[in-house]
């Protein structure tokens, strides 16, 4: 969603931009008149590099700015020294504006304003891609919002005040988008006047012929493209959002160190997920959430606190890292995978687990159209264990590696229990 921003006196900037490739197949201007067509340009801005090779266009319409806008991302560009960064700025209420650049090139869909839901889940897609995460600058005026992210991160302060004072006069002019136009009308009807007068309407409209197709089958090959490109993505995405089975020593070691009593409060349950868990804690006669809260671990997060004064909740972080990367083609196939899971039932059932296998698969991702046919979606289904928390760790290492934890709960009754949600991902 494209949006305005007052940048202090300069006046405003325009964020949320689509940032396209130029591939150097054609000349530059070639190039850019190609894509233009498509959004109905009425003004472009061209992010050069060192590498000649390596330049991005944005365009935006007499719709977006019915006068001359400037790039929002060209000035951080001007601001930041560092050729890689992150940015999360607060531009509005519950709007955030997400900015990307890597190796001095910004990065694709990732000039973004949004609520802090989707902002957040491109950073996190981002940031999970960077080699070296911890020293990745991120420059922001909302930390709080990276709290919950199983990485360590470099922040630095960054607002659109800040912005404006860190930017000069000629920052603010060379973020100006040109105007862009494709072949005037008086030089197209000059053109065809000397061709008819030198070789025939014929010979002209043969000539523009070819250029349309050629132009076609140019967008049609850069659409596909991007539509491959995309659909890879997603793929990749879809494959990795169960964390890695490695995860589950991060949860029994938290359990395992959790109290099992805090001044009258017993542990009754615990829920993990992603990069937290939820404890779950039970009165006992006299126990008071004065008394629990002055003994508990003085590292842990206030409790939430409901209408019933019988129990209460306590979050408590899990430094989660999720360093296993998926690829597709490691996958097993769904037969493959179903039958080992089946067989790990069967087997599980003399120790008293319980195993539900999967029963319905579907695909990670959604084919967006043609230039994505040869390309094979994996699927993924969901399954269900159940059994005494002490088998756990041996239970999980019998899993297929293609499995993915969605969420385990530890419950306390004659002995601790433990319910394991997961899913499994493989080729079609």
């Amino acid at each position: 969603m494209l949006q305005l921003l007052d940048v202090g006196e300069f006046g405003q900037a325009i964020a949320g931009l689509d940032w396209l490739a130029l591939d150097g197949l054609e000349s530059r201007s070639t190039e850019i008149r190609q894509l233009a067509r498509s959004v109905n340009a009425s003004w472009h801005y061209l992010w050069e590099h060192e590498n000649e090779h390596e330049q991005y266009v944005a365009f935006a319409s007499k719709s977006d700015s019915k006068k001359r806008p400037t790039a929002a991302a060209a000035l951080l560009r001007a601001a930041i020294q560092d050729t890689t960064f992150l940015s999360l700025i607060t531009v509005g209420q519950e709007q955030y504006w997400v900015f990307a650049q890597s190796e001095g090139l910004p990065v694709k869909r990732m000039d973004f304003v949004g609520t802090a839901h989707d902002a957040m889940h491109l950073v996190r897609d981002f940031v999970s891609a960077q080699h070296k995460a911890p020293q990745l600058p991120v420059y922001t005026d909302e930390p709080a919002l990276f709290l919950d992210l199983p990485f360590s991160i470099d922040p630095r302060s960054m607002s659109l005040e800040i912005l404006g004072h860190s930017i000069k006069k000629a920052d603010f002019g060379k973020a100006a988008f040109k105007r862009y136009s494709s072949i005037s009308v008086p030089a197209v009807a000059t053109t065809l006047a000397l061709l008819i007068g030198v070789s025939g309407y014929t010979v002209y409209e043969s000539h523009a012929q070819t250029q349309r197709a050629q132009a076609a089958a140019q967008a049609n090959a850069i659409a596909e493209a991007q539509r491959r490109e995309q659909l890879l993505a997603d793929i990749q995405t879809g494959i990795n959002k169960g964390l890695p089975t490695a995860a589950l020593s991060e949860y029994t070691r938290t359990l395992h160190t959790l109290p099992m009593s805090v001044a009258g409060w017993h542990f009754s349950e615990a829920t993990c997920a992603s990069s937290h868990c939820v404890v779950s804690y039970s009165a006992q006669p006299l126990a008071t959430w004065q008394g629990y809260i002055r003994a508990k671990p003085v590292d842990w997060p206030e409790p939430e606190l409901s209408s019933d004064v019988n129990r209460l909740s306590q979050a408590i972080p899990i430094p989660v890292e999720n360093t296993v990367t998926r690829k597709s083609e490691q996958l097993l196939d769904r037969s493959t995978a179903h039958f080992q899971i089946g067989n790990l039932a069967q087997m599980a059932r003399v120790l008293d687990l319980s195993l539900q296998t999967p029963d319905h698969w579907e695909p990670v991702a959604v084919s967006t159209g043609s230039g994505t046919e040869g390309i094979d979606i994996p699927v993924s289904s969901t399954f269900t264990a159940t059994g005494p928390a002490v088998l756990l760790q041996d239970f999980v290492r019998r899993l297929p590696n293609s499995t993915g934890i969605t969420e385990i709960i530890f419950s306390k009754k004659e002995k601790i229990i433990f319910s394991l949600t997961g899913v499994v991902y493989a080729r079609p």
